[in-house]
Protein backbone atom coordinates (compact mmCIF):
# COMPACT_ATOMS: atom_id res chain seq x y z
CA UNK A 1 0.00 0.00 0.00
CA UNK A 2 1.56 3.46 -0.98
CA UNK A 3 0.65 7.25 0.30
CA UNK A 4 1.59 9.94 -0.48
CA UNK A 5 0.43 12.91 1.65
CA UNK A 6 -1.71 15.84 0.22
CA UNK A 7 -0.43 18.94 0.56
CA UNK A 8 -3.85 20.76 1.74
CA UNK A 9 -3.35 18.55 5.55
CA UNK A 10 -5.94 16.05 4.67
CA UNK A 11 -5.36 12.66 5.28
CA UNK A 12 -3.60 10.65 3.02
CA UNK A 13 -5.41 8.28 0.25
CA UNK A 14 -4.58 5.45 -1.32
CA UNK A 15 -3.55 5.13 -4.59
CA UNK A 16 -5.60 2.89 -6.55
CA UNK A 17 -4.99 0.37 -9.42
CA UNK A 18 -3.41 -2.26 -7.27
CA UNK A 19 -4.32 -5.45 -6.25
CA UNK A 20 -6.18 -8.64 -8.46
CA UNK A 21 -7.95 -8.04 -11.81
CA UNK A 22 -11.60 -7.44 -11.00
CA UNK A 23 -13.81 -10.56 -11.47
CA UNK A 24 -10.80 -13.00 -10.84
CA UNK A 25 -11.09 -15.71 -9.13
CA UNK A 26 -9.90 -16.47 -5.55
CA UNK A 27 -6.78 -18.98 -6.12
CA UNK A 28 -8.27 -21.24 -2.94
CA UNK A 29 -11.90 -21.07 -4.40
CA UNK A 30 -10.57 -21.67 -7.96
CA UNK A 31 -8.51 -24.76 -6.86
CA UNK A 32 -11.52 -26.20 -4.90
CA UNK A 33 -14.00 -25.95 -7.94
CA UNK A 34 -11.48 -27.45 -10.05
CA UNK A 35 -10.43 -30.66 -7.55
CA UNK A 36 -14.68 -30.97 -6.72
CA UNK A 37 -15.05 -30.91 -10.74
CA UNK A 38 -12.38 -33.87 -11.40
CA UNK A 39 -13.48 -35.95 -8.49
CA UNK A 40 -16.79 -35.87 -9.78
CA UNK A 41 -15.83 -36.53 -13.34
CA UNK A 42 -13.61 -39.67 -12.28
CA UNK A 43 -17.33 -40.54 -10.22
CA UNK A 44 -19.36 -39.98 -13.32
CA UNK A 45 -21.04 -38.20 -10.82
CA UNK A 46 -23.42 -34.80 -11.89
CA UNK A 47 -25.44 -32.69 -9.28
CA UNK A 48 -28.00 -31.68 -11.64
CA UNK A 49 -29.07 -34.81 -13.41
CA UNK A 50 -29.24 -35.75 -9.31
CA UNK A 51 -31.61 -32.92 -8.49
CA UNK A 52 -33.62 -34.05 -11.74
CA UNK A 53 -33.66 -37.27 -10.73
CA UNK A 54 -34.66 -36.49 -6.97
CA UNK A 55 -37.79 -34.84 -8.81
CA UNK A 56 -38.60 -37.39 -11.73
CA UNK A 57 -38.37 -39.65 -7.91
CA UNK A 58 -41.98 -41.21 -7.68
CA UNK A 59 -41.43 -43.35 -4.48
CA UNK A 60 -39.62 -40.28 -2.67
CA UNK A 61 -42.37 -38.41 -0.56
CA UNK A 62 -40.46 -35.55 0.75
CA UNK A 63 -42.07 -32.68 -1.06
CA UNK A 64 -39.78 -30.18 0.92
CA UNK A 65 -36.92 -31.98 -0.46
CA UNK A 66 -38.74 -32.00 -4.08
CA UNK A 67 -39.20 -28.38 -3.74
CA UNK A 68 -35.13 -27.13 -2.82
CA UNK A 69 -33.94 -29.24 -5.76
CA UNK A 70 -36.52 -27.99 -8.17
CA UNK A 71 -35.52 -24.30 -6.81
CA UNK A 72 -31.84 -24.93 -7.06
CA UNK A 73 -32.53 -27.13 -10.65
CA UNK A 74 -34.60 -24.21 -12.27
CA UNK A 75 -31.80 -21.11 -11.88
CA UNK A 76 -29.65 -23.62 -14.25
CA UNK A 77 -32.99 -24.24 -16.44
CA UNK A 78 -34.33 -20.06 -16.33
CA UNK A 79 -32.63 -17.00 -16.01
CA UNK A 80 -33.42 -15.22 -12.84
CA UNK A 81 -35.86 -12.11 -13.04
CA UNK A 82 -34.45 -9.09 -12.35
CA UNK A 83 -36.12 -5.83 -11.19
CA UNK A 84 -36.26 -2.77 -13.21
CA UNK A 85 -37.81 0.89 -12.97
CA UNK A 86 -39.86 2.51 -14.95
CA UNK A 87 -39.35 6.25 -15.55
CA UNK A 88 -40.86 8.37 -17.37
CA UNK A 89 -42.40 11.78 -17.45
CA UNK A 90 -45.48 12.58 -15.68
CA UNK A 91 -47.18 14.38 -18.11
CA UNK A 92 -46.47 11.82 -20.59
CA UNK A 93 -48.12 8.62 -19.22
CA UNK A 94 -47.15 5.07 -20.39
CA UNK A 95 -49.32 4.16 -23.95
CA UNK A 96 -49.75 0.44 -23.44
CA UNK A 97 -51.29 -1.24 -26.93
CA UNK A 98 -52.85 -4.56 -27.16
CA UNK A 99 -52.09 -5.94 -30.85
CA UNK A 100 -54.58 -9.25 -31.16
CA UNK A 101 -53.95 -10.25 -34.64
CA UNK A 102 -50.88 -11.19 -36.83
CA UNK A 103 -51.51 -8.52 -39.56
CA UNK A 104 -51.39 -5.62 -36.61
CA UNK A 105 -48.05 -7.63 -34.85
CA UNK A 106 -46.64 -7.67 -38.60
CA UNK A 107 -47.78 -3.82 -39.26
CA UNK A 108 -45.75 -3.18 -35.71
CA UNK A 109 -42.69 -5.32 -36.22
CA UNK A 110 -42.13 -3.90 -39.51
CA UNK A 111 -43.09 -0.53 -39.09
CA UNK A 112 -42.81 0.51 -35.42
CA UNK A 113 -43.35 4.36 -36.01
CA UNK A 114 -46.88 3.90 -37.78
CA UNK A 115 -49.75 5.44 -35.76
CA UNK A 116 -51.15 3.26 -32.84
CA UNK A 117 -53.52 0.90 -33.28
CA UNK A 118 -57.34 0.95 -32.61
Amino acid sequence: MSEHPQRDGRTPRRRSGGGSRKGRGNKKKVAFREALQAYCNERSIDPHYFMADLLADETLDDVHLKFQAARELAQYLQPKLRSIELKGNADEPIQHVMITTLGDALRRAYDPYNEPLG
